[in-house]
C-alpha cells in the first residue's frame, strides 16, 4: 500500500509539473497572439490611411485633370 502511494504520488508530481508547463505554454501562445493581432490592426491601419490619403489625393486633382483638359481644347483651337 505504501509502494502504491509513493507511485500516485510520484505520478501527480509529474502531472502537475505537465500542468504548469503547458499552462506556461499556453499564456506564452496568448501572449502571441495578441501582439499578431496588433500588429495586424496597425497594419490595416496603414492601409486604410494610404487609402484615404489616395482618394484625397485623386480627388484634388480632379479640378487639375478639368483644367488640362481645358487648356488642351484652347490649344487645339489655336492650331
Amino acid at each position: 500500500m505504501a509502494t502504491e502511494n509513493q507511485r500516485l504520488a510520484a505520478t501527480h508530481g509529474v502531472l502537475r509539473q505537465e500542468l504548469a508547463g503547458a499552462q506556461h505554454e499556453l499564456q506564452m501562445l496568448h501572449a502571441h497572439v495578441g501582439s499578431l493581432k496588433a500588429e495586424r490592426e496597425q497594419q490595416m491601419r496603414a492601409v486604410v490611411d494610404k487609402i484615404a490619403k489616395m482618394e484625397a489625393e485623386l480627388k484634388a486633382a480632379e479640378p487639375l485633370k478639368m483644367e488640362l483638359q481645358q487648356a488642351r481644347g484652347e490649344a487645339q483651337n489655336l492650331v
